[in-house]
């Protein structure tokens, strides 16, 4: 999927280039208009790509180091296989959460 979406930007890209390149060899346009249509163009992208990298920095940061899918400590609830892990795999990994003896000496 990585490798698909990689193309699929580079296709889009050339199709931008190329679209500059038609449109400065024009000679049917002015420069100013070619300058403003040129201007206008890389504002309208990075309207589109600015927010869209800064959410995915954001969500990058929110989602942590990337895990071994072997880990258990780390896949954050699913298992290798891609399946959720039950409740009793997660209390054996991470404990129950309620105090124990040995942290707190009031209990029980």
């Amino acid at each position: 999927m990585k490798t698909i979406k990689i193309v699929a930007l580079c296709g889009l890209a050339a199709l931008v280039l190329a679209g500059h390149v038609a449109l400065w060899a024009s000679p049917e346009w002015e420069r100013e208009a070619k300058l403003r249509l040129t201007v206008l163009n890389a504002l309208g992208w990075a309207v589109v790509f600015v927010p869209a990298w800064a959410v995915g920095r954001w969500a990058a940061v929110h989602r942590g180091p990337k895990a071994a899918p072997s880990d258990p400590e780390t896949t954050r609830g699913r298992t290798g296989s891609g399946e959720r892990a039950s409740a009793e795999d997660y209390i054996n990994a991470h404990g129950t959460g309620a105090p124990t003896r040995e942290c707190d000496p009031t209990v029980g």
